[in-house]
């Protein structure tokens, strides 16, 4: 009936305005059978390096974690490594930037480029660094949020390979009308939820508490970087 619609969509709608500092964790899924190596490798480096960052994204989150990778569910670890490599949400370094991989003990060369489109907008980010003595360089390439450039979209999910579903990334089309703002600046961009709710109470992007990506570039541009769009292909005649 009418009235059971409407109160779908008001606790849709409710669930969507929660603030980030008070958003707790679903149940852990079960592992997902995608879920890339490099994230295995990444956990299992920050372990080993002393677990400091591992710790503050479990605190954050609420997530059991007893200093091995095997007291977080697997469920969550492909989420967790996403944390890991860039997440605004986690306490700030000295230089302004939130803490990630590039501050943990033992990690080199690090560096994180917020992927342009063709659109000049950033929905990935590719991030490289040397883990400890590791020969292999470590490597990742993951989407991202268009306004602070999280790896992480902002609240766990079950759908552990892209973090969607209700809750998950949020990908601006004309449809959107949350909050009652215009949403046509952002169409098309990718938006964490954190940013998601930001706009949808302030109709703006600007939050003092995630550093954006144009000042995380400025704040540590040796580390951060954005790139432009590839060129269009030349055709000769």
């Amino acid at each position: 009936c009418k009235e059971d619609l409407r109160k779908t969509r008001d606790e849709v709608y409710a669930t969507e305005k929660e603030d980030e500092e008070t958003v707790a964790c679903t149940p852990p899924p079960s592992a997902c059978p995608m879920g890339g190596k490099w994230a295995e490798r990444v956990l299992k480096f920050a372990v080993q390096s002393g677990g400091q960052l591992l710790s503050l994204v479990c605190s954050r989150y609420k997530i059991r974690f007893d200093g091995s990778v095997k007291s977080i569910p697997k469920g969550f670890h492909e989420q967790v490594a996403h944390s890991l490599l860039y997440n605004p949400a986690l306490p700030k370094q000295p230089d302004g930037v939130s803490t990630c991989l590039r501050d943990v003990p033992g990690v080199s060369c690090f560096s994180l480029c917020f992927v342009e489109e063709n659109d000049n907008v950033v929905r990935s980010v590719r991030v490289s660094a040397r883990l400890g003595g590791e020969e292999a360089p470590f490597e990742a390439h993951v989407k991202a949020c268009s306004n602070c450039g999280s790896c992480f979209s902002g609240r766990f999910q079950e759908a552990v390979s892209s973090h969607v579903g209700s809750g998950g990334w949020k990908d601006i089309s004309a449809r959107i009308t949350a909050g009652g703002h215009s949403w046509s600046a952002i169409e098309g961009w990718r938006l964490c939820v954190p940013c998601f709710v930001n706009w949808t109470s302030k109709g703006v992007l600007d939050n003092a508490k995630r550093p954006s990506i144009a000042e995380a570039t400025r704040l540590a541009p040796g580390h951060f970087s954005r790139s432009p769009p590839s060129p269009p292909n030349l055709h000769h005649k």
